[in-house]
């Protein structure tokens, strides 16, 4: 793949902003704030200030793009087409570069440097965080008298472990599986993402499952890994592109694949942006992102047989950020909700809006994350589901966060999770 040699947004890309102001009700924190600088449009100015040299790149120039969710929500609003997404990461780049880290960016730097691209220290993370959950150390460290010895960022990640009926069983292992009947209608590449085989295999299992229903071959390369999007989020661009490359060819390798499907949002824009990383252009990653899809859009794609089971749920539908805005996949997975038997599906109030999940964004602007999550959770109360359709690791595991917070029954589930029910199979995993 070709090198990279530029650092911070291209010219033109800042230059197709026209400013009209149109993204600003779209955009969490100038709607908390009213602040010009706290919005698309703002934050774009001072992108070009930098650019022109006309500012300087400080800290206090830095926390107006730290506060940014990068929820993406301006880019539907755009009548201009501006990627502010690209925008923002490529601009966090180049702050990176200018400005020393703080403590709190040097602990980040190091968990997205040295533990997620190792598999098998996110498996070790994975067993840390449900031996606090068995024994009871994540509540204590949010409540009671140890809490005030756990500093905040930790009591914060504490309150955010998976639910425990989701880590369920055994991870998906990397394998070949066939469809359960009949010839295989297409082959499915699955990436597994770092977070869902340790901290939501429930999950991945149920997705795998419906994509056998639908006449898939499921192919899960063993040595993928990371897919970079915490990296590119944070401005660490570099690794980014590595751990692209090494997906690439992974899945080069695989065979002939016709969609490279995931079941976590975040992860899912990505991967269909890996041809962004590399600025000079790359044919590899462009025809590897063209075959990125969710796994709901291959699911209605493929079409699902008819379903076997009642699901009798009112189902509230969230849109996570970077599948309704990044991907712009809104459609797929309420096809698919109401499509089972029993089940009434309704639109959470304002269902594009983030949750202040962002990735890891919660833990490093709590403030501003807990005031749009309470907004959250009063827009699931307003509907009274008795489920919640999320599609997104980080967004599940926020939005269960407020939940248990407030005491509300609704659990938080990913949409296969819901669809999976309408089609049980005795004894069909994994054979």
């Amino acid at each position: 793949m070709s090198g990279v040699k530029h650092v911070g947004p291209a010219r033109a890309d800042l230059l197709k902003c026209v400013h009209c102001g149109l993204c600003l009700t779209s955009c969490p924190t100038w709607r908390e704030t009213k602040l010009e600088t706290e919005s698309p449009r703002g934050r774009i100015y001072l992108m070009r200030a930098i650019d022109e040299g006309r500012i300087e790149p400080t800290r206090e120039v830095n926390a107006h793009f730290d506060l940014c969710l990068g929820c993406r929500a301006c880019e539907t609003a755009c009548p201009a087409g501006v990627h502010y997404g690209l925008l923002l990461e490529t601009t966090r780049a180049k702050m990176a570069l200018e400005l020393p880290p703080t403590p709190g960016e040097r602990v980040r730097n190091f968990v997205l440097d040295h533990v997620f691209p190792f598999p098998e220290r996110m498996t070790l993370l994975v067993a840390l965080v449900r031996f606090a959950q068995r024994t009871g150390l994540t509540r204590l460290a949010g409540k009671g008298p140890l809490a005030a010895l756990v500093p905040a960022f930790a009591r914060d990640g504490a309150a955010l472990a998976p639910d425990p009926v989701q880590a369920e069983g055994r991870a998906i292992e990397p394998g070949i599986y066939p469809p359960y009947e009949g010839a295989s209608r297409a082959t499915v590449g699955w990436f597994r993402t770092c977070m869902m085989p340790g901290f939501f295999p429930a999950i991945d299992r149920a997705a795998v499952h419906l994509l056998r229903e639908a006449g898939a071959t499921v192919v899960i390369p063993a040595r993928q890994g990371c897919c970079g999007a915490l990296h590119a989020h944070a401005g660490r661009r570099e690794l980014a592109r590595r751990l692209a490359r090494a997906n690439v060819e992974v899945f080069a390798e695989a065979g002939p694949i016709d969609w490279i499907a995931t079941d976590a949002a975040g992860c899912g824009a990505t991967l269909r942006e890996y041809g962004e990383l590399f600025p000079g252009g790359d044919a590899a990653a462009d025809g590897f992102a063209a075959k990125v899809r969710d796994v709901t859009e291959v699911l209605a794609e493929l079409g699902l047989p008819a379903p076997r089971a009642d699901v009798p749920e009112r189902v509230g539908v969230h849109d996570a950020c970077h599948l309704a805005h990044g991907q712009k996949v809104r459609v797929a997975p309420r096809t698919l909700l109401k499509a089972l038997p029993g089940a009434t599906v309704v639109d959470l109030p304002g269902s594009d809006r983030c949750c202040g999940s962002a990735g890891i964004y919660n833990l490093q602007q709590p403030e501003m994350a807990e005031r749009l999550l309470g907004q959250k959770m009063d827009a699931v109360a307003s509907v009274s589901p008795t489920v919640v359709a999320v599609g997104n690791p980080g967004c599940l595991m926020q939005m269960r966060k407020g939940a248990l917070a407030r005491g509300m029954d609704a659990p938080m589930r990913h949409p296969v999770e819901i669809v999976a029910r309408a089609y049980p199979r005795a004894g069909a995993w994994p054979s």
